[in-house]
């Protein structure tokens, strides 16, 4: 299990680990599944531009992104 900061090459999965953990426990999030489904890919990326008060970390295993964490200043 590998823990490492998301890149814009990590949208695609990142954005279908997002929406999947918003259909599952939509209780867990300020916003909906429905809300987000409806984004850009782009839109994805912008969020998980790296800045020094706001990233988003991700658990890969075996070459496959698991888990996902945000940390926002």
């Amino acid at each position: 299990m590998i823990i490492r900061q998301l890149t814009k090459y990590d949208v695609k999965d990142y954005r279908n680990i997002r929406l999947e953990a918003l259909y599952k426990n939509p209780d867990s999030f300020g916003t909906t599944y429905h809300e987000e489904a409806i984004k850009t890919i782009e839109q994805f990326q912008d969020r998980i531009l790296v800045d020094n008060n706001n990233f988003i970390l991700g658990c890969i295993e075996d070459k496959e992104l698991i888990g996902i964490v945000a940390f926002h200043q």
